[in-house]
């Protein structure tokens, strides 16, 4: 250790430093390390070993994970802290390693003192430069010993990590074969699951154009169908005009045979009436016989009528009666019976000439009626 405080470095790029600030026992029992680092950006320290001899033996003793994770920046104050059993005597100086490749000179532990200055004589420079010649050999060697066995333990380690992973990528290479082959299985089975698609796609691909042929010819007979269809409705429009005409025609020939049926009625009444007229004025004359006869005596008792005097009858043919003076004798009035007979005659004509003019006028209904149908 040089009088300024820094420790020497036997494994670290030249331009790291460690500025030791305490190496001692603390109460608790433990030994800690108080310093600054300076160079060490971007270097990544691990758990720290201190390698201590003691009475001639070198003890190794790793460091507690209090200070974990023993992150070292520049300038600022770093601690480690060591456990210790055991007594305290013949400790030598030890060394701190904090990396693979980064291994501090420590002075031995306990507080530090200044040294007294003296002027030294030539065979203790000797002694001294033998001693550290020795010492820095010592510690060159063990350093040697310590990279050799880390890069051994780091060779082993990365060997094993090989070979878990060629055991791994074994593993992985046969599982991929073994999916490699069930790929290929299943390619093997979508391609015949495609040719069977393909088939089925012609096959209905066919069907579809079959069934587009069908529509087409479906098309044409709904076509067919519907110019059936409307001729046929125009026929039967035509049968409904047909058979209305029908209907009227036969309604008229109803009608016809009606009025037929009634002119064939009043003719027979008509008949029945003139044959009852007839009677009727041969029983009239065989009843006015008598009569003419008792009518006819007095008119043959009775004088020729005087001439009428001149003077006594009108210009305009007017008659002028001479009232006599007392009772005068009225002229005989006839029965009303005799009177009434040609009153009857007369009634049943007029009901005859009636009823052939109705007559007349149905027949002429009926002709017109057939004539405009």
């Amino acid at each position: 250790m040089s009088t300024t405080g820094a420790s020497d470095l036997l494994l670290a790029p030249e331009e790291v430093a460690f500025d030791v600030e305490r190496f001692d026992w603390v109460d608790d029992g433990r030994l800690e390390v108080v310093g600054r680092w300076s160079g060490v950006r971007g270097l990544r320290f691990v758990r720290p070993v201190l390698t201590v001899p003691v009475a001639g033996r070198r003890r190794r003793i790793v460091a507690l994970l209090e200070h974990k994770p023993w992150v070292a920046s520049d300038g600022e104050q770093w601690v480690a802290a060591f456990p210790w059993q055991g007594h305290r005597e013949a400790v030598g100086p030890a060394q701190l390693a904090v990396g693979p490749s980064l291994v501090v000179e420590l002075p031995a532990p306990g507080p530090r003192q200044s040294p007294v200055p003296r002027e030294p004589s030539p065979a203790d420079l000797a002694a001294q430069r033998a001693y550290e010649t020795e010492t820095r050999a010592a510690r060159e060697s063990e350093a040697a010993q310590a990279l050799l066995r880390r890069e051994r333990e780091d060779h082993e380690r990365r060997r094993r990590e090989l070979e878990a992973g060629l055991e791994a990528l074994r593993a992985d290479v046969a599982a991929a074969r073994a999916v490699a082959d069930e790929v290929r299985l299943e390619l093997a089975g979508a391609g015949a699951r495609l040719d069977d698609a393909l088939a089925d796609n012609d096959r209905l691909r066919a069907a579809h154009a079959d069934a587009e042929a069908e529509t087409a010819r479906l098309r044409a007979a709904h076509a067919d169908a519907e110019a059936e269809t409307a001729r046929l409705r125009a026929a039967h429009a035509d049968a409904e005009a047909e058979t209305a005409r029908l209907r009227a025609h036969a309604d008229a020939e109803a009608a016809t045979h009606r009025l037929r049926a009634a002119h064939g009625a009043a003719a027979e009444q008509l008949s029945d009436a003139v044959a009852e007229n007839d009677r009727l004025r041969e029983k009239r004359g065989a009843a006015a016989e008598p009569l003419r006869d008792e009518l006819a005596r007095p008119l043959e008792a009775a004088p020729e009528p005087a001439p009428r005097p001149a003077g006594t009858g009108a210009a305009d043919g007017r008659r002028t009666v001479k009232i006599l003076d007392g009772p005068q004798r009225m002229p005989e009035v006839k029965p009303l019976l005799v009177q009434a007979q040609p009153l009857k005659r007369n009634a049943a004509a007029v009901w005859g000439r009636r009823i052939a003019a109705i007559v007349l006028l149905l027949v002429a209904l009926v002709a017109l009626f057939i004539l405009l149908h």
